[in-house]
């Protein structure tokens, strides 16, 4: 049978496995390109969410559910709001242009 000491070694080297691979995946994936066709709403979203995460985890111990709250009500402000009214000005912009026509 194997002692715990060594399935505890055995999955710190397939942990560090994991990361040596997942080094390759940007490149693979090509994420320069990827990165330059994602919509601003997706990345705003993206971005309000890891900011609740983030938030979430620092504020949550002091201060509970309220922290929490704290946490998505900041990430909302730092990240989603200003990112999407840049771009529903820009959708207004191009709807005006459009209609402006001949």
């Amino acid at each position: 049978m194997f002692k715990l000491n060594n399935l505890i070694i055995l999955a710190g080297v397939g942990q560090l496995c994991v990361v040596l691979g997942s080094l390759a995946i940007p490149k693979l994936l090509d994420w320069r390109q990827e990165l330059q066709r994602l919509e601003p709403l997706a990345l705003s979203i993206v971005l309000c969410a890891l900011g609740c995460v983030v938030f979430g985890v620092i504020f949550a111990p002091w201060w509970g559910l309220s922290g929490v709250a704290f946490a998505m009500a900041a990430s909302k402000l730092i990240t989603f709001w200003p990112i999407q009214v840049n771009e529903v000005r820009r959708i207004f912009r191009a709807a005006n242009a459009a209609g402006s026509g001949p």
